[in-house]
């Protein structure tokens, strides 16, 4: 995930978030989507990430998932989405 806006954790750092949006999904040419989400921190804050995507390998993220993100370095973060 690429952070665009507010700051991303530092590298190895980690940290649970909440996703408050879900938009821009539709796929480019070479069949990839570009899903804009807005995602809130547990230390409140809030970030929007760029989330690039095989849609018909990973769906979306949905409002209301908790995602736990670690920094990867710059504006970048990696994402899993909790399934409890």
């Amino acid at each position: 995930l690429q952070v665009v806006q507010g700051l991303a954790p530092k590298a190895g750092e980690r940290i649970i978030g909440t996703v408050l949006s879900d938009t821009n999904c539709d796929a480019d040419a070479e069949g990839l989507s570009h899903c804009h989400n807005g995602i809130e921190l547990a230390n409140g804050s809030r970030i929007a990430v760029i989330d690039t995507h095989e849609m018909q390998r990973n769906r979306c993220m949905r409002p209301g998932e908790r995602i736990s993100l670690t920094g990867v370095g710059n504006a970048w973060v990696t994402g899993a989405v909790s399934t409890h």
